[in-house]
Order: structure tokens, then C-alpha cells, then sequence
């Protein structure tokens, strides 16, 4: 009832109080004065009475709050009770008043007592400081306020950003100009052309990979779209016939600073008996050494033709074998070496060539193909198998022998790995993925090595082998050729396709002829099996009446 009787006043401010008209007086001060005063007055003898410090927090945060007087006066009231009506109507007279006031104040004192404890801290004679305010709230208390802080704070963005956005659109709007950069940039779009290169990708730099071309398309003058032209010393010859273009070999790669020859003096006991006649590695043989010889990485190595491919695989060999010694002993039978080859005749050549080398060690090397089969003990007795993709595909699917084949396997060597392409590549791919599935079933170590003539996707091939791009993948092009090779292109004039025949095979018999006087060799590729011994024929017969 008293609170009813009041609230009229209130609402109305006509309570006469001088206190209340002179806002002049309220200062940062106030609220702390009016607070001290309600509690010594009325809740002196209340034994679970607040702290100041407590009341005036809870006080400053409703006085500072979005509600309404009407809103605000009623949770004063339930706070304060009937008592404390004379510290409401003072709250709500000079509500934004003591908010500014006392929040200024607060921030003051604060400042002062961090100059005070620094002061302190300076000269040497610095305290512990203790907080002497604890502020006791129920989980409820929290949460509600949380809630109410984040609201402000979401309500205050979305403020601020309506105010950005009509003040930029008030300064920034201007027709003319939207339609001047707007016919600016149809003109732009009318003239450019409709597809264009786009180069996202970064060329990632591998420390093994010499690709002068793949630099050179990774160039600024390629990505803009320059022409690529011949060489300045490129000689060429135009007559009635034919025309000639003659590329000169290219420059062999300057030698790096870490590129050391490795001499075979230099290398253990097992690497001077197999390399017994050899004097030093190649280049290309020695830059890759450290990696064939000492670890256990799967490789895959890219090179011309002629570059010793073979000898690196001899390399790979030799690490496996010195991993089998005991003693000074060879355990033979933990081991097996297989070397795929594309062809039979490859097959046998490599047979020979491995049988040599490794016989001062007491390796047995033999070939398995599908015209030299094996017994059950032969296979058994032998440590490394020379055999083509579909023989070794046919072992792989069924074991031979009383154990398996296929599980003491330790070193897959593919020869050609480039024939991943052609009609073969289903039966060498079913191999390395047959290889991997048993690494990762069985958790044995089968070292993977892939030999290749240069490779355009050598990233991808090197990813299906398992090989770390960083310490297995070597790339050598063109320039690391032990033989430079000259390119000579001719194109013959004649439209009529047996004139056209005609002309090429008498070209064919001039260029043969220069190179037999100078003491060369020659080999004749034909594009059909039966052109070959038709053009064997014409030059035949151009040689007799010559």
C-alpha cells in the first residue's frame, strides 16, 4: 500500500526533497554515500544484510540497463523494499547522472591506484596487493547476466553497422559515376578474349628433378603466351624435294658443387667384385648412389636411353644382398630379387648381364619366362628371377614351390615402367598393386624400383609406385645424355602419295650412305611391319644402280 500510495509521486517526480532537485550536488561519489547511509540506517540490524560494494554494483548495473523507469522501479522496489523508497526516488530522479558519474569515478580511482602500485613497484619497496572486494552471485544471477551483456553487445553492432552503411551509401552514391564504371567495365569484357590460360598452381621444386622443360613453361614469357622458337644455331636446307631442319645437340647440365664421381675403389668389398672393369660411376649413376645403395626407399628413376638404368638397378641389388649377410655369409634363402622385363628378349640379355656380374658373389641368377620354365628346386635355389609382367603376374596369383614365392620377395625391379600406358599397363599396374597390398597385409619390406625413359607424368607414376618425391624420384632430361643427340627433321614436298614414297626412300638411302662413309652405324625405322622389307628392297636396289 505504501508503495501504491508513492508510486503516483514517483512517476510524476512532484515528491518535495531537495535533495533530489539539486543534481548539481550528485557526483562519482554519490551512489556509495546514498548506499552507506541506507544500509547503516535500515539494515543495521539485519544480520544477512549486503556489502556496499555489492549493493552498489548491483545498483549501477540496473540503474545502466535498457529498462524502463516504470520496469526499473519495481525490481528497485523487491531489491530495496519499502524502506528503502526514499534511495529509489533519489536513483530514478538522477538515474543518468549517477550512472555517468559513478563510471567516470570508478575509472579515475582505477588509474590512480595503478600509478600508486606502480610507484611502489619502482622503488624496490613493492607489497602483495590483496583484493578486498568478493562478489557472491547464484548460477542464475550469472547466466542472466551474461544474457543481458550479450544482447547489448549484438544490439550495439547491429546499431553501429546500420549507421555505417546509410552514411556510405549517403557519401558514396553517385548515378553518373555507377554508370560510367559500369559501361567502363562492358567495354573491358567486349574487348578480352573469351577463354583464357589461368595457372593456379605453383610448381613445386623437387631436389632430384632436372626438367628444363618444366621450367621453362613455368616461365613468365610462357604463361603470358610467348612463342617457343628454335635455337638460334639451327641449320636448315630447302630444296625441290624436301625440306631439312637440323637441331644441334643441346648442352650437357653444368656439373653441381655437391655432385661427386664415385669411384669404385672407394666403394666395400661386394661393390668392387660386381663392378670389377669399371674405373667410376657415371653422373647420373653417382648422383643417385647415396639413395640405391644405403637406404630402403622405393625409387623411380627417369633417364634416357643409354644413361645405365642397369647399373643403378645393380646398385639396388647390392644394398639387399649386403642386408642378407651374416658373418660374412650370404643367407640365400631369405631372400628373392625379381626383375621384370618388357620383353623376352630383354629378359635374356638382362639374365647374361646379371649372371656375370653377380657371379664372384655365388648369386643365381635365372630368367622365368614363358619359354624357359623353372622346376620347383630350381626356383628354390635361385635368388633372383628375371621374368616378364604376365610370367610374374601368373606366379603372383598362384604360388610355386613349398613356400611362397611371392613372400620372401624383398626388391620388384620394373624395367620400361613407362609401358604403364600401353596395352600391357593393366598386368604391371595389377603387379605393384598385388606388391603394396601384400607390404601393408603382411608388414614386410618389398623395396619397389621403376625404370623409365623420360616421363611427362613422372609425378603421377612415382605416386602410384609409393615414392617419396623428395629422396626417391629421379628426373634426368635430355641434357644428361652420355651420347649427345642430334635431331634432324625432313619433310618431303611431294603431294602425290607414291611420289611421296619415292622421294623418302631416296632420302632415306642419301642420309644412310653419309653416315656409313663416316663409320656409323645405322638403323632404319619403317611406320608398318610390312614396309620393312620393301624399303630394304628400294635401298638395295638404289645401292646397285649407284
Amino acid at each position: 500500500k505504501y508503495f501504491s500510495n508513492h508510486q503516483g509521486d514517483l512517476k510524476n517526480g512532484s515528491i518535495d526533497n531537495p535533495d533530489l532537485k539539486c543534481s548539481n550536488k550528485v557526483d562519482g561519489s554519490f551512489l556509495r554515500q546514498e548506499v552507506d547511509r541506507y544500509i547503516i540506517g535500515i539494515l543495521q540490524e539485519s544480520s544477512d544484510r549486503p556489502t556496499t560494494d555489492d549493493l552498489c554494483e548491483t545498483l549501477l548495473e540496473m540503474l545502466a540497463s535498457n529498462k524502463s523507469d516504470d520496469e526499473l522501479q519495481n525490481e528497485l522496489f523487491e531489491l530495496l523494499g519499502a524502506e528503502g523508497l526514499e534511495l529509489i526516488e533519489k536513483l530514478l530522479q538522477q538515474r543518468r547522472t549517477i550512472v555517468e558519474k559513478t563510471l567516470t569515478h570508478t575509472t579515475d580511482l582505477k588509474l590512480s591506484y595503478l600509478q600508486e602500485a606502480s610507484k611502489k613497484g619502482i622503488g624496490g619497496n613493492a607489497q602483495p596487493i590483496y583484493g578486498c572486494q568478493v562478489t557472491v552471485q547464484s548460477e542464475q544471477e550469472k547466466q542472466l547476466l551474461k544474457q543481458y551483456r550479450r544482447e547489448e553487445k549484438r544490439l550495439a553492432k547491429r546499431e553501429k553497422k546500420d549507421e555505417g552503411e546509410f552514411s556510405e551509401g549517403l557519401q558514396y552514391f553517385d548515378p553518373k559515376e555507377l554508370r560510367s564504371h559500369r559501361e567502363h567495365a562492358l567495354q573491358s569484357a567486349r574487348i578480352a578474349p573469351i577463354l583464357t590460360r589461368q595457372h593456379d598452381y605453383e610448381r613445386i621444386h623437387y631436389p632430384n628433378v632436372y626438367d628444363s622443360k618444366g621450367e621453362a613453361m613455368q616461365s613468365a614469357a610462357f604463361i603470358a603466351g610467348a612463342k617457343m622458337l628454335l635455337p638460334e644455331d639451327v641449320e636448315r636446307e630447302n630444296n625441290k624435294v624436301y625440306e631439312q631442319v637440323a637441331i644441334p645437340a643441346t648442352q650437357p647440365m653444368p656439373t653441381g658443387i655437391q655432385e661427386k664421381p664415385i669411384d669404385i675403389k672407394n666403394l666395400d668389398e661386394i661393390g668392387q667384385l660386381v663392378f670389377k672393369g669399371l674405373k667410376r660411376l657415371n653422373r647420373i649413376q653417382s648422383i643417385v648412389f647415396e639413395t640405391a645403395y644405403n637406404t630402403n626407399e622405393n625409387m623411380l628413376i627417369c633417364a634416357p636411353t643409354g644413361a645405365g638404368k642397369t647399373n643403378i638397378a645393380m646398385l639396388t641389388v647390392l644394398h639387399e644382398i649386403r642386408q642378407h649377410i651374416q658373418q660374412g655369409v650370404i643367407r640365400k634363402d631369405e631372400f628373392k630379387i625379381i626383375y621384370v622385363a618388357p620383353m623376352k628378349a630383354l629378359a635374356a640379355e638382362m639374365t647374361n648381364y646379371f649372371s656375370k656380374r653377380l657371379e664372384p658373389l655365388g648369386i643365381l641368377v635365372k630368367e622365368l619366362t614363358g619359354d624357359m620354365q623353372l622346376t620347383k628346386g630350381e626356383i628354390l635355389r635361385t635368388q633372383m628371377l628375371v621374368t616378364t609382367p604376365e610370367k610374374w603376374d601368373v606366379v603372383t596369383r598362384k604360388s610355386v614351390g613349398d613356400v611362397a614365392l611371392s613372400q620372401i620377395v624383398r626388391l620388384l625391379i620394373l624395367d620400361e615402367v613407362h609401358l604403364l600406358h600401353e596395352d600391357r599397363g593393366p598386368v604391371l599396374e595389377s603387379l605393384v598393386a598385388r606388391t603394396l597390398r601384400q607390404v601393408e597385409s603382411t608388414q614386410s619390406m618389398i623395396r619397389i624400383l621403376g625404370l623409365s625413359a623420360t616421363l611427362p607424368n613422372f609425378l603421377d607414376v612415382a605416386t602410384f609406385l609409393h615414392v617419396n618425391p623428395y629422396i626417391g624420384l629421379f628426373f634426368f632430361d635430355g641434357r644428361f645424355r652420355p651420347v649427345p643427340l642430334k635431331q634432324t627433321f625432313i619433310g618431303v614436298k611431294a603431294s602425290n602419295k607414291m611420289q611421296q614414297l619415292h622421294d623418302m626412300e631416296e632420302v632415306c638411302y642419301e642420309k644412310v650412305l653419309i653416315q656409313l662413309k663416316e663409320g656409323h652405324q645405322v638403323m632404319v625405322f619403317v611406320h608398318a611391319r610390312n614396309s620393312t622389307v620393301r624399303t630394304a628392297m628400294a635401298l638395295q636396289e638404289m645401292a646397285k644402280n649407284q
